[in-house]
């Protein structure tokens, strides 16, 4: 399959991810910020299945363990999850890492002005050849927008620190991080939707049959 028809593929699937995660799973955001969040679970599992029910392609599910990533609550490591099929990665919330120079899809939902922040792509399909040119382009970006976030925010009142932050940072630390963040070695472990919980595959076969309900009513 050409990088084109699989990009023709994800395109036409996204607003109905979105549209499925605002209904089955969290409606407090509006569908084009579902993706902007922490979601890489949930994502990958419908969009996964979903692409296989409906085009006949196996994604491969896998998550990474990025040490280099600013650690969460508690110090937990960073898990991220992707799709991969031949020499791409599809990553459907990449989005959620720009929280770490403050643009957060709650703080989004409160001043909408700062959603001009985002890529307009919501879904990244990655040349795995090429993984660190895109994780310096997100790096870039994510530098050059920290400050106009920093103001905006400052001026809306929002006083919610980005939890893991990279702040202040320079370039080349930015570059670093994502670059193990989208390093596909670090994809190592099969994450397949079969092997997880029966309550996370419920979810994610909710979400897959709405995605085809609603794709029944286009």
């Amino acid at each position: 399959m050409s990088r084109n028809e699989l990009g023709g593929i994800i395109a036409s699937s996204t607003a109905l991810l979105e549209q499925a995660l605002h209904s089955e799973e969290d409606d407090r955001f509006s569908p084009e910020l579902q993706l902007r969040g922490s979601v890489c679970g949930l994502a990958t599992g419908a969009l996964g299945t979903y692409v296989r029910h409906m085009h006949g392609l196996e994604l491969d599910r896998r998550m990474a363990i990025p040490e280099k990533a600013p650690r969460g609550i508690n110090s937990r490591l960073l898990r991220h999850a992707a799709l991969f099929i031949d020499d791409e990665m599809i990553d459907p919330s990449y989005s959620q890492f720009f929280e770490y120079v403050g643009l957060n899809r709650t703080e989004v939902m409160e001043n909408p002005r700062l959603a001009r922040f985002y890529p307009v792509t919501k879904v990244a399909i990655i040349d795995t050849a090429r993984s660190a040119d895109f994780a310096d382009l997100i790096a870039e970006h994510a530098h050059t927008i920290e400050s106009k976030v920093s103001r905006m925010r400052e001026a809306s009142h929002v006083d919610l620190p980005p939890l893991n932050s990279l702040a202040g940072t320079d370039l080349r630390e930015k570059e670093q991080v994502y670059r193990d963040i989208w390093n596909p070695a670090n994809y190592d472990i099969p994450f397949p939707v079969s092997d997880q919980p029966p309550a996370f595959q419920r979810r994610v076969a909710k979400i897959t049959r709405r995605m085809m309900q609603l794709e029944e009513q286009r």
